[in-house]
């Protein structure tokens, strides 16, 4: 902002009269506000000395018939009062065919279900609709009681902390593991399972351009694997 007062001197060129200033944007605001002059605001006697820096002034379209306003910053839009909106009889049309569209397409974007799970799901719905089949869940404790169930009958997760040495510090990790053993045992109950197990141990190595190093990845690529099977065979070959 820049307030500047002239007057034409008697060589017909403009000068600043004496006593006033300029201001420029590189100027700091408290340094110059009590120089300039009063302005009005609809406030009987308002001067620029009662303002505060960052207060916001508002000025509405004569038209309007509304004075001007000058409020601190931090009440700013405080006292602005909006009607409350009327809520429409059915909001959810016509984008929507019923309600309960809606509130199932509402949950799903909430749950940010993708396109194959919602095909899912509506081939549920859609079964149960037309009485091919029934859903007797009723809340989320028994989706939650339902799976506690199915855990039982294999064997669980357990966790264990596992303790390693950085840097001369020890670094606790929390890791989830099952016993292989009843894993084993859990696959012998299932024919379907048990045909897709790999039963030969495996040796797997990885070559690092210099030589060959052991990789485990599954159960059956373990010497502990390799071992039981050369013992199983041996025993075999005694009764053979």
């Amino acid at each position: 902002m820049s307030i500047v007062e002239e007057r034409e001197d008697d060589d017909g060129e403009d000068k600043p009269e004496a006593g006033t200033y300029y201001s420029s944007p590189s100027y700091d605001m408290l340094s110059t506000v009590s120089r300039i002059p009063p302005m009005d605001d609809g406030s009987p006697g308002a001067t620029f000395t009662q303002y505060q820096l960052d207060d916001i002034r508002t000025e509405y379209h004569p038209r309007s018939g509304r004075d001007t306003e000058t409020v601190h910053f931090d009440d700013y839009g405080r006292k602005q009062t909006l009607s409350e909106p009327v809520p429409a009889a059915k909001p959810w049309k016509p984008s929507f065919k019923t309600r309960e569209d809606f509130e199932l397409a509402e949950i799903m974007l909430e749950a940010c279900v993708n396109e194959t799970l919602t095909d899912r799901l509506l081939k549920i719905f859609q079964s149960c609709a037309e009485d091919r089949g029934k859903v007797t869940f009723r809340s989320y404790s028994d989706v939650k009681q339902a799976w506690e169930h199915a855990s039982t009958r294999l064997a669980p997760f357990e966790a264990e902390k596992i303790s390693v040495s950085y840097k001369g510090e020890d670094k606790d990790f929390v890791v989830f593991s099952r016993d292989l053993w009843q894993w084993t045992l859990d696959i012998l109950q299932h024919r379907s399972l048990a045909l897709q197990m790999i039963w030969d141990a495996e040796k797997i190595s990885k070559f690092n351009g210099f030589e060959w190093i052991h990789v485990i990845h599954e159960p059956w690529t373990a010497a502990l694997w390799w071992d039981i099977q050369v013992r199983v065979l041996a025993q075999v070959s005694m009764y053979t």
